[in-house]
């Protein structure tokens, strides 16, 4: 490494596993040799303990991009290959340090946002189930309303029909036809002839015959209020049906409107949901170059979606599938 400023130092205080040494002398090669066997990331044929223990990792990594490019070109161009080999160790570095944090930063941009969007749809559900309920109130109120104005009424029906009923009776059991009058007075007139005998028999055939008037009357007035109560009580129930089918027609209305506004509040959520993934997919992989991490990003972060909703269930003990794609 002749003719570098850093040629003289010590490159690295990281030990091989089981022996410390020093490694001021080695070459990089050399101290991934002994590092090889790690279970670790490594930049550029680095393993990361080797790069950020070396004392040089501080002063580079704390450089700009374009300032580590331009001393890594610089470096290259006097042979010194190890050291701009590990100049782009801290270039890789830095990258997968700078892709990790933009992951972290849309893993919150998305938790942050899929808890906005969860808070948004409760509340316009809840605002939806009240305009519902409100509305199912005041229908209700409306059909008991008219029920007791119906109710009233055919009661007042059925009492002025049983009122007409009594009076006509009334009228049967006290009525004198023509003929109880022509009895009478024939009667009379056999009386008046001293037939008293025969008076009798006529008066007594009078009164049996006003007696069956009067019963057959009685009977035909009765049986035609019973086909006039039989009419108005089919009329009044058929009013009830009516309303009772208003009612219940009204509900289901009432309730598959809900459902359908409940069903376009999911989608409405689950497509902000969708669009909220798009932009922390799209951001996170423009820092990646290759197709391969574009497609691992895409897939981690969608892999989070899911199960960052599904943490939201279990924290809040709710229900909120419809926002995990199927």
């Amino acid at each position: 490494m002749s003719g570098s400023a850093h040629s003289s130092r010590p490159q690295s205080r990281a030990s091989s596993r089981g022996a410390e040494m020093s490694i001021g002398n080695k070459s990089i090669n050399q101290v991934a040799k002994y590092t090889q066997n790690l279970s670790e990331p490594n930049f550029c044929g680095i393993p990361l303990s080797a790069l950020v223990n070396d004392e040089r990792f501080e002063q580079y990594n704390n450089k700009r991009v374009e300032e580590l490019r331009k001393i890594k070109k610089e470096e290259i161009n006097k042979s010194n290959f190890d050291e701009g080999q590990f100049i782009e160790a801290v270039l890789q570095f830095q990258k997968s340090k700078n892709h990790d944090d933009v992951s972290d930063q849309m893993r919150n941009y998305i938790k942050d946002s899929i808890e906005d969007i969860i808070t948004n749809y409760k509340i316009e559900y809840a605002k939806l189930i009240l305009i519902h309920e409100d509305n199912e109130k005041m229908f209700r109120k409306e059909t008991k309303a008219t029920f007791d104005k119906l109710k009233s009424e055919q009661l007042s029906e059925l009492e002025g029909l049983f009122l007409e009923k009594e009076v006509q009776i009334v009228r049967d059991r006290n009525y004198e036809p023509t003929e109880y009058k022509g009895f009478q007075e024939q009667a009379k007139k056999l009386a008046t002839a001293n037939d008293f005998d025969g008076a009798r028999q006529v008066l007594k055939k009078a009164e049996k015959f006003l007696a069956h008037i009067r019963e057959q009357n009685e009977k035909d007035t009765k049986k035609a209020y019973d086909k006039l109560l039989k009419v108005l009580v089919e009329k009044q129930e058929k009013a009830f049906q009516s309303l009772e089918s208003r009612l219940i027609t009204f509900l289901e209305k009432n309730q598959s409107n809900k459902d359908h506004r409940i069903g376009e509040l999911q989608k409405s959520a689950a497509v902000s949901v969708n669009s909220i993934l798009h932009i922390a997919t799209t951001r996170a992989c423009a820092q990646a170059k290759s197709t391969e991490s574009k497609k691992r990003i895409s897939l981690e972060l969608t892999k989070y979606v899911s199960e960052c909703i599904r943490q939201i269930q279990k924290e809040r003990d709710e229900i909120f599938d419809f926002l995990i794609a199927k």
